[in-house]
């Protein structure tokens, strides 16, 4: 028994290395395999956050376009509300005139003419106050859309430098070591980026318009855009800002044989487009009250 146990055991020496290698080389693949995948997902969510950059500096543009997309309601809306103080003041203009009209002509009759009499004084009292009360309204909205269109101008101007800081920041803090010629500091893509903000938007001017300046191709890109703003302006009134015209139903047409008379209003107010006497780009009101007779 003892020779054969010497034996055996002479016959196993050794193979425990054999297997004691294999397993360290196994472990050590492991380990490696698991440290590149480690260093794969950290390197993937280091140029992910760098990559976020971008997106941000687009956030930078979208809150511009959103900005002046508010400023360019805000001033149509400004614009309507001009266009009912100069409503206002032509209708209240009109019903002065005309009431002293009918109070002239009904002077001889005792009781009609005193009611008449008073319902001028009446109106025009009222002239005299919402008058000049709606033209300091028109003047102050004129200067609070003046102060949009400023507004405007600096957030487009502003939105380069926040843009280039904004991308910077995010870099140097997910990847200081990032290759900087890739930022915004870079000359070319400085320009590239300007030029991109500055051509996907643009500024009109009525005045370019009004005086012909700038060339046919300045005036033609003008004029197209102030008319498609004069159209969603237009549209944005209601309709008696737009057409006051009809008969007035509290006073019934007269006959008298072959004779008719009848009492007509007429007005509109509008924005002032190419081919009128009145500049363009300003609002007009008229209302007027006439006598159409025919036999």
């Amino acid at each position: 028994m003892d020779g054969f146990y010497m034996t055996f055991k002479k016959y196993q020496k050794g193979q425990a290395i054999v297997y004691l290698i294999a397993f360290i080389g196994v472990i050590s693949l492991a380990v490696a395999y698991a440290l590149n995948s480690f260093e794969v997902v950290n390197e993937k969510t280091r140029l992910q956050n760098t990559v976020d950059a971008a997106y941000s500096v687009a956030m930078v543009e979208a809150k511009d376009l959103n900005f002046k997309a508010y400023t360019n309601r805000a001033m149509v809306a400004n614009q309507v509300a001009i266009a009912q103080a100069v409503s206002v003041v032509s209708w209240i203009r009109f019903l002065e005139l005309s009431t002293e009209r009918i109070a002239d002509i009904t002077s001889w009759i005792p009781v009609v003419g005193a009611i008449t009499s008073a319902i001028h004084a009446a109106v025009e009292a009222g002239k005299e106050g919402l008058e000049p009360a709606m033209q300091g309204m028109a003047t102050l909205l004129d200067a609070w859309i003046t102060i949009l269109e400023k507004a405007q101008f600096c957030m487009h101007a502003a939105t380069l430098v926040v843009a280039d800081e904004t991308l910077k920041d995010i870099v140097n803090k997910n990847d200081p070591d990032v290759d900087t010629s890739i930022s915004l500091s870079d000359v070319y893509l400085v320009s590239e980026f300007a030029n991109k903000h500055n051509s996907f938007t643009g500024r009109y001017d009525p005045d370019v318009v009004r005086k012909k300046s700038g060339g046919i191709k300045n005036y033609n890109r003008n004029k197209a855009r102030m008319d498609s703003f004069r159209s969603i302006t237009m549209n944005s009134v209601d309709g008696f800002f737009q057409r006051r015209d009809d008969d007035i139903p509290a006073i019934p047409k007269v006959n008298l044989l072959v004779f008719q008379a009848e009492l007509r209003r007429g007005g509109a107010t509008s924005l002032v487009g190419e081919g009128s006497h009145a500049q363009y780009g300003s609002w007009i009101a008229m209302d007027t009250l006439s006598v159409n007779t025919r036999t």
